[in-house]
């Protein structure tokens, strides 16, 4: 009998361990490691799923793809796991500004998969781009674009 309790006692510990572990991530730097968090630009909103999740904006750090008659921007960005990305953007007549949002819909208790992967993300114009400026909205930066 303290046999079996002792089994499922350790079972319970390893069960609360991992469940508890669930949410955070660690990265290694030079020197030892950190967890990794959000920066201060994150919000919470209904996801495309219909799920609530964090949303946290993201700097472009590639040069934006125009194609589709000069109406579609693509940018490259990483993602997996339970987190997806949206390109957005503002259009004025002098320019477009895209905002990076990387979306994390992982619920409480949910084991998401471990994994990174580079994934093209893209918005439609609603007019070509013609010479209008490509801004970036989390840095205020310029953006390069080719085709």
């Amino acid at each position: 009998m303290n046999g079996r309790l002792l089994s499922l006692g350790a079972a319970a510990l390893v069960a609360g361990a991992v469940l508890t572990g669930c949410g955070t991530k660690t990265v290694s730097t030079g020197s030892g490691s950190a967890p990794m968090s959000p920066g201060p630009s994150h919000s919470a909103s209904t996801s495309p799923s219909g799920g609530t999740g964090t949303t946290v904006k993201q700097a472009i750090a590639a040069p934006v793809a125009v194609s589709g008659q000069d109406r579609k921007l693509t940018v490259t960005t990483s993602v997996g796991g339970c987190k997806h990305a949206q390109l957005l953007s503002q259009e004025t007549t002098g320019k477009v500004i895209l905002t990076l949002e990387v979306v994390n819909t992982q619920k409480p208790g949910q084991m998401c998969p471990d994994f990174v992967k580079d994934a093209p993300v893209s918005t439609m114009l609603k007019a070509p781009l013609d010479h209008r400026q490509v801004v970036d909205a989390t840095t205020g930066k310029t953006i390069s674009t080719h085709s």
